[in-house]
């Protein structure tokens, strides 16, 4: 299993396209909801609870502020 980055603050976006794993915050209870989203090196697409549905969907979220992290290696 490949190693994973720690999360980064929602501030903070990807170095490079592809997808990653995030985290979004919702309301004020500190409840989070994780999944996968494809970043296209602008925006996020919708956030998906599977990597191969976030593969094939490529509609702008409306939320463009979440966690992430990814590989902390490049696969071989």
């Amino acid at each position: 299993m490949n190693k994973l980055t720690p999360w980064f603050p929602d501030n903070v976006k990807p170095a490079y396209v592809g997808v990653y794993e995030n985290r979004v915050k919702f309301g004020h209870n500190g409840l989070y909801l994780d999944g996968y989203s494809y970043w296209d090196g602008e925006y996020w697409m919708m956030m998906n609870f599977t990597k191969d549905k976030t593969i094939s969907d490529f509609e702008i979220s409306g939320n463009q502020y979440r966690q992430l992290r990814g590989l902390a290696e490049k696969p071989e």
